[in-house]
């Protein structure tokens, strides 16, 4: 839409930032991460995440110039949410009706390598 063309994603052209609509108005937007809209400072990427545009991160750093700080985020994102949201989860589950009740815990798989498929 004409709204979302003038939508700025990066935190400098926007001091307020995205609202959550916004966000999900650009990542449905094809070609919103197009080299013009990355210029311009509106590319939103399929997931809903400002592109990263750093030559150097830690896809393409040896684990000796990884920041430890980078390290525990992490951790925070892949092994200590899912462990709170499920701590949380676990008194709904309890009431079901249902015989058992599951939590699923998908990861991505961007970070494998060494799959031969």
């Amino acid at each position: 839409s004409g709204t979302v063309d003038r939508v700025a994603a990066l935190p400098a052209a926007r001091k307020e930032g995205l609202s959550a609509q916004e966000v999900t108005d650009l990542a449905l937007v094809t070609g919103s991460a197009s080299p013009a809209r990355i210029a311009a400072g509106t590319a939103i990427d399929a997931g809903g995440l400002v592109p990263d545009l750093h030559d150097t991160n830690s896809w393409v750093q040896t684990v000796e110039d990884v920041e430890p700080i980078e390290l525990l985020e992490v951790q925070l994102c892949n092994s200590t949410a899912p462990f709170i949201l499920i701590s949380r989860l676990r008194p709904a589950m309890a009431r079901t009706a249902a015989k058992h009740a599951y939590v699923v815990n998908v990861s991505a798989m961007e970070g494998v390598f060494s799959r031969g498929y």
